[in-house]
């Protein structure tokens, strides 16, 4: 039983994960909030020349970009706030009655 508990844990993840992927490929990408800036795409060849610095661009880009970001910035926030009663931010104060 234990065991089954595991995989059927190890898939769920697994499932949430390919589905933030999937959803980050083929969803338009979410407009930045306030000041943010968005990366743009890598492309592998850049120049005529390979570009060797595709998988770092690839983690810049998806960093900023991938799907549900937003949400899950929110739903951290929203969590911290309510767990722990402390603010997401380090400059922002969490007060009382709003």
């Amino acid at each position: 039983m234990e065991k089954r508990i595991r995989v059927l844990f190890i898939a769920a993840v697994m499932a949430l994960c390919l589905a933030v992927l999937i959803a980050t490929v083929v969803l338009p990408r979410a407009e930045p909030l306030a000041n943010e800036v968005l990366t743009a795409p890598p492309t592998l060849v850049s120049g005529g020349q390979v570009n060797i610095g595709f998988f770092s661009e690839l983690g810049d880009w998806l960093t900023t970009g991938f799907a549900f970001r937003h949400e899950a910035i929110d739903l951290s926030s929203r969590v911290k706030a309510g767990l722990f009663a402390s603010s997401n931010t380090e400059s922002v104060i969490l007060g009382k009655n709003g």
